[in-house]
């Protein structure tokens, strides 16, 4: 019996199929130096491509059974590393984003109200003013706001329509924003 070094691309895919983990290995040594190779080239970072590499393997290993190739594996994994990379980019270029409208943000408001207000000031005046609401629509803000739950599931939750869990959220957002406008003008 041949060594699985000896196999084709089209042999180890059939025995992957049938959960061979020999069969895996080998194609995972025999691919990942190229694929590996590709990732850090557009990534510019081992760890990152090591990541995706191990991210690709672990799909095809769990997806082994209705996995289709219609070229060569060669292809497929090459394919798959630079859609993943290309993944990993574009989050990693959101998070910058957000990050540098984040940082410009606090360096254009904070400095001046920081000065004024300590952040501690700050959340208990909106706990007041959120504490001020009636009873129905303060639960309704808070399951909102602080459990992060969805109007649909806030109205499920209470046997509410969606429309009465909107109408008490925006009159909630209204109540306090107009207190909390009340707060910042008289700091200026």
């Amino acid at each position: 019996m041949p060594s699985y070094s000896e196999y084709s691309d089209v042999q180890l895919l059939e025995l992957l199929k049938e959960s061979d983990e020999a069969a895996f290995s080998e194609i995972y040594y025999r691919y990942w130096d190229i694929m590996f190779s590709l990732a850090v080239n557009k990534t510019d970072s081992p760890d990152d491509a090591k990541e995706i590499i191990q991210d690709i393997f672990i799909s095809v290993w769990n997806r082994r059974a209705e996995l289709t190739i219609n070229y060569s594996i060669k292809t497929y994994l090459a394919a798959a590393v630079k859609l993943r990379v290309y993944s990993f980019l574009a989050k990693e270029y959101r998070l910058k984003t957000q990050k540098a409208v984040t940082v410009a943000e606090d360096a254009f408001v904070l400095p001046e109200i920081e000065s004024r207000l300590s952040l501690d000031e700050l959340m208990q005046k909106v706990e007041l003013a959120t504490a001020a609401l009636p009873a129905r629509c303060q639960m309704i803000f808070r399951l909102s706001r602080e459990e992060d739950l969805s109007n649909k599931e806030i109205a499920a939750r209470l046997s509410l329509s969606e429309k009465t869990v909107e109408s008490h959220i925006h009159k909630a957002l209204k109540v306090l924003k107009a207190s909390l406008r009340s707060i910042f003008f008289s700091l200026f």
